[in-house]
């Protein structure tokens, strides 16, 4: 399969609330000085009116639904840790249903360490 992992990304305020509204569906937002998911707005769950306080920094992102593994219709994301501007380690996250399940072999994460990542190369080095 061809994958493309870098989903669209825009600023809040690079459109008007009445763009967003028509096509806030097909986006997450998020907040930009947050991490772990805190604060995250899924677009088709979102009202008009929270939509309409959104910060203009506010993080907009194309909704990527989960990969499935066509061995045993898992489903996996793709997950990239970043320190300030630098990418840390780069995920999947595997599991069945809605959530992640660790009762399964397979469920949970498998990480990836990106070459010249400066912590990474010390831990190898040592």
């Amino acid at each position: 399969p061809d994958f493309n992992i870098i989903p669209a990304s825009y600023n809040f305020g690079d459109k008007t609330f009445e763009e967003w509204k028509k096509i806030k569906k097909q986006y997450v937002f998020k907040p930009p000085m947050s991490y772990g998911s805190k604060g995250v707005l899924i677009g088709k769950k979102i009202s008009n009116k929270r939509l309409q306080s959104l910060n203009p920094d506010t993080i907009v992102q194309e909704y990527c639904p989960p990969g499935i593994d066509e061995e045993d219709n898992s489903k996996f994301d793709i997950r990239v840790y970043t320190y300030g501007s630098q990418i840390i380690s780069i995920a999947t996250r595997h599991f069945y249903g809605q959530v992640m399940n660790l009762r399964n072999s397979k469920a949970g994460l498998q990480f990836a360490i990106p070459e010249n990542v400066c912590c990474f190369q010390m831990i190898e080095n040592n």
